[in-house]
């Protein structure tokens, strides 16, 4: 019975979605699947997840967001600008959140597409792009919207300009690379490896050599640099920040830096292997008996094209890897999500599958079981992250902010709450939530929020949310915003499948506005 499996979901697949195989429905098909990417994560994520943010990541972002700089303590400013537009289009509300995380990665694949669309179309190109749907970088990891993320978007259409213009090299094409590798350098400076491996792309040959002194590379130069110019003149006024929050991520010994070196490369595998397995599926049987390794790392039989797909593929994980070790840091595993949007495009344009059909169909199939699935397992990831304890699953974002803003207008009267300060990620959980839509003071550091003057601080007061166990949250509070403040320890619970959790207890410091003000 189990032999005859694989020939029956065959039949099935071909019956369900083999129409999608024709040559001329390749669009409609990778449209209608873009759609259902989108949809099914956004559902996934706000079916499974409690909270937006795991870590303090997406409240940050909106703290930054909002506040719209040209550059941030951390990072450059492209995630954080993308995060204040979405949410001045859609409501502050968890599942928006989620939809502009499943866009993003949309917004990706179909970059992927367009750049797959320069060399190659039909079933394999499709192939390509679905199997990335299977790889937890599109899906599971992309629910935390951060700066690893964005790149998801950004790099594949840099990538698609890039083939592009080494196709038809012409001033408008220049201009598209420069622009797009200019935002894959606001996005994060890591983005230098895929900047660096386009450059070996272009000296492997004689004849693309000549691209590198050529109007079309000059124009992505200069016009790069004028996309990137107001982030570097604020890089200089505020002495390197983002570059000294990177010198930060430097290894504190010999160990870290060996356990981060070789964790990162076997991270990378299990991004990896779910797309390669996509591709198995699609190419059958058939293409299991020819081998498909055999010459696949090929490079004097490999034509042209496919040297630049070993190329863009390849070297930006090596020199990310280089670069690493140049600096002595610590090789974060989410650096590597960018690094792998062709490789099911590597996969499927294997040389010993040259001859071999790919049915489009199978992978459909596939796709569609995998949707299914999550719907069935998003109610049980929640729950068993309730009962795990969780800190996103029982975390009381919406419910601390009720709280505070009650506290906050019982203490202050009707005085907008225009500035929350604070411990960790809950100020940033209140920011984010609160209808009244205050600046956070990050960390209590006017170097971290520009945005927050001690005359705005005079004029608008501010609340300040710790933990009440945060001894060092609330004496951080009283030091910045001085010690004549109204302090309340409030407990705050959540209801979550008819119980209700233990309370987690605040401290709410509140500095009030100036009368009149």
């Amino acid at each position: 019975m189990g032999a005859g499996f694989p020939a029956r979901f065959d039949r099935f697949a071909t019956r369900v979605f083999g129409r999608f195989d024709a040559p001329d429905a390749e669009g409609r098909a990778f449209a209608l699947f873009l759609l259902g990417h989108v949809a099914v994560w956004t559902l996934y994520a706000a079916l499974s997840q409690y909270n937006v943010s795991t870590f303090v990541d997406m409240f940050e972002n909106w703290a930054w967001g909002r506040e719209f700089q040209l550059g941030y303590h951390k990072h450059p400013p492209l995630f954080a600008w993308t995060t204040g537009l979405w949410f001045h289009l859609f409501p502050r509300v968890d599942w928006a959140y989620f939809l502009l995380s499943a866009t993003t990665t949309a917004v990706g694949m179909a970059g992927v597409f367009a750049a797959i669309g320069t060399v190659e179309r039909g079933p394999r190109r499709l192939v390509a792009v679905m199997a990335l749907e299977l790889s937890p970088i599109w899906g599971f990891l992309a629910i935390k919207f951060n700066a690893n993320t964005i790149l998801l978007a950004v790099w594949p259409w840099a990538i698609w300009a890039f083939l592009a213009a080494e196709r038809r090299p012409t001033l408008g094409r220049g201009v598209l690379v420069g622009v797009t590798l200019a935002l894959t350098m606001l996005g994060k400076y890591v983005s230098a490896a895929l900047i660096l491996a386009m450059l070996v792309a272009l000296m492997i040959s004689a004849e693309r050599r000549r691209l590198l002194v050529s109007p079309t590379m000059a124009a992505a130069v200069v016009v790069g640099l004028v996309v990137l110019a107001p982030h570097l003149l604020w890089l200089v006024d505020n002495d390197f920040a983002t570059i000294r929050y990177a010198d930060d991520q430097t290894a504190t010994s010999l160990g870290r830096f060996v356990y981060y070196l070789v964790n990162f490369p076997l991270a990378q595998v299990l991004y990896v292997l779910p797309t390669l397995l996509g591709v198995l599926v699609a190419i059958g049987a058939s293409g299991w008996t020819r081998r498909p390794w055999r010459g696949f790392l090929a490079w004097r039989t490999a034509t042209a094209d496919r040297r630049d797909l070993l190329v863009l593929v390849f070297g930006p994980f090596l020199i990310t890897v280089a670069l690493a070790v140049a600096t002595w840091s610590e090789l974060s595993a989410p650096w590597g999500f960018p690094l792998w949007s062709l490789t099911g495009w590597l996969f499927v344009s294997a040389p010993a599958l040259a001859g071999v059909e790919v049915r489009a169909s199978r992978l459909m199939g596939v796709v569609a079981i995998f949707w299914a699935a999550l719907f069935v397992l998003a109610p049980i990831v929640d729950l068993v992250s309730i009962r795990a304890g969780a800190r996103v699953a029982v975390g009381p974002a919406r419910e601390l902010t009720a709280v505070a803003g009650r506290v906050w207008h019982e203490v202050a009267g009707d005085r907008r709450l225009a500035v929350v300060a604070g411990g960790g990620w809950w100020p940033g959980a209140v920011t984010f939530h609160s209808p009244e839509n205050p600046s956070q003071f990050i960390d209590f550091d006017p170097t971290h929020a520009p945005w927050i003057t001690p005359e705005r601080l005079d004029r608008d007061g501010a609340l300040a949310v710790c933990l009440a166990s945060d001894a060092a949250c609330a004496d951080k509070a009283r030091a910045a915003l001085g010690a004549s403040l109204v302090e309340r320890v409030v407990p705050v619970s959540v209801v979550r499948w008819g119980r209700t959790l233990p309370a987690t207890e605040f401290r709410l410091l509140v500095r009030l506005p100036r009368a009149g003000g």
